[in-house]
């Protein structure tokens, strides 16, 4: 590959590196309000479950939930309902001293927030009917009402009510959780498994023989990673501004959904344009498309997808240790669709970016990363020898330093789970389960 026909490539190179610093040298973390509210959001649902009355001793669970709260008493939070959130989780955990720092400042222009500072500055304090009606109007979620009415009640009858509610919803969280747990043993031992079987197909392919990667693959793959970062890039950054110039009553859902589709046909685009070794090759063969959504091969796929997403369970996890290990934290909300998941409440908005998650994404990233990027190095290189580069770049390609390994971890797996089942059926159905569950757990725990 010439200099001369490399240079604009070379300059693309250049430009995703120095936006991709530039961009993550402005981002910096999260507004401090942002950041409280997220954590206050995340103590009330841990509050609600360790302060339950259904639970006989609590307080051994509680202690160290009030001193989180106490951190973030006093704090700036994004929006008044978090405030009331955060009233709410000290209600649940008798921290009845902490209460009116959050909703004091909202007691003039919010009944809800006037009555619970009353009932916290008042002992003696009750309530009348207007106050519960004003208690239940208010924009929290119905656990944290009746939690909050629970308290403000005491054993007057709307109090024991709201105490029953809470209790009922205590014993099926609790049914939940355990079944999940289980769910989630299962799958983890499964995907261990599962792992112990691929390695075998790792060790019979080191034998045999493979062509060398030539420059010319090399040239083609490099170019279409660069070019589809580069637009990715871009259109993430001037595509809010000019989209909403010419369409500003656009919602930022839609806009989501868009930026997935224009950044995923222009990468498959690349494949076309610029990824083809010879003149002879098909988008088809280079995109995986040509050997995959077989009918007589659907079953097989879609098994092999179900346990490539137990595998990406035990990967993980091992990810995020050693991330902890090496003093990273990981950061959920280092990806903007994450915050925006838990900060749309109108059911609409969650389904817009649930399906540009779970389906959009894996739809648009498994060709162009499994079936182009691992397909071209596994012609030279082992399973997992492609799969870990295809995986680090896949998570290069996703600018979150944060979340690096786990990432690498994720497009490991997929890569593995492509070589087995030679049909992009699978890592797309493993791919989209991983990030429903990790999109609906936020909307869980934070939303």
């Amino acid at each position: 590959m010439k200099v001369g026909s490399s240079a604009p490539f070379i300059l693309v190179a250049i430009y995703v590196v120095a936006v991709a610093l530039l961009v993550s040298s402005q981002e910096g973390s999260l507004p401090a309000p942002v950041m409280s509210s997220l954590t206050v959001r995340q103590i009330a649902f841990m509050a609600r479950m360790a302060a339950a009355p259904a639970l006989e001793d609590s307080k051994t669970l509680q202690a160290p939930l009030q001193e989180s709260l106490q951190d973030i008493a006093g704090r700036p939070l994004a929006t008044d309902k978090d405030c009331l959130v955060g009233a709410a989780a000290a209600m649940a955990l008798d921290a009845r001293h902490l209460t009116a720092i959050f909703v004091a400042p909202l007691a003039h222009k919010d009944k809800a927030a006037k009555v619970i500072t009353t009932w916290a500055m008042q002992p003696g304090f009750v309530p009348t009917d207007q106050d519960i009606a004003a208690i239940y109007e208010s924009p929290l979620d119905q656990v944290s009402k009746d939690i909050v009415v629970a308290k403000v009640a005491g054993d007057l009858p709307q109090g024991e009510a709201a105490k029953q509610a809470w209790s009922k919803w205590w014993r099926h969280r609790t049914a939940a959780g355990t079944a999940i747990a289980l769910v989630g043993t299962s799958l983890l031992f499964l995907g261990i498994a599962l792992w112990f079987r691929a390695r075998i197909v790792q060790l019979l392919s080191a034998t045999e023989e493979r062509p060398p990667l030539t420059k010319a693959s090399l040239g083609a793959m490099a170019k279409v990673i660069l070019l589809f970062m580069a637009i990715s890039l871009t259109a993430g950054i001037l595509g809010p501004r000019y989209v909403l110039q010419l369409f500003p009553d656009i919602g930022i859902p839609e806009f989501v959904v868009g930026l997935y589709l224009v950044t995923g046909i222009a990468g498959l685009w690349m494949i076309s344009l610029v990824g083809k070794e010879h003149p002879s090759d098909r988008f088809g063969d280079l995109s995986g498309f040509s050997s995959s959504f077989r009918p007589n091969n659907l079953l097989k796929s879609i098994t092999w997808g179900l346990g490539g997403y137990a595998m990406i369970w035990p990967a993980v996890l091992a990810a995020a240790a050693i991330t902890s290990i090496m003093g990273g934290t990981g950061e959920p909300f280092d990806n903007p669709i994450a915050l925006l998941l838990v900060s749309s409440p109108e059911p609409s908005s969650l389904a817009l970016l649930g399906f540009s998650v779970a389906i959009l994404a894996p739809i648009i990233e498994e060709p162009l990363f499994r079936g182009f990027l691992f397909g071209r190095l596994r012609r030279s290189m082992t399973p997992y020898g492609a799969a870990i580069l295809s995986g680090l770049i896949f998570a290069i390609a996703h600018f979150s330093l944060e979340n690096l390994l786990p990432l690498w971890a994720i497009g490991f797996t997929l890569g593995v789970l492509y070589d087995r089942s030679k049909d992009l059926l699978a890592p797309i159905i493993a791919h989209s389960l991983w990030n429903l569950v990790t999109a609906g757990s936020l909307i869980t725990i934070f939303g």
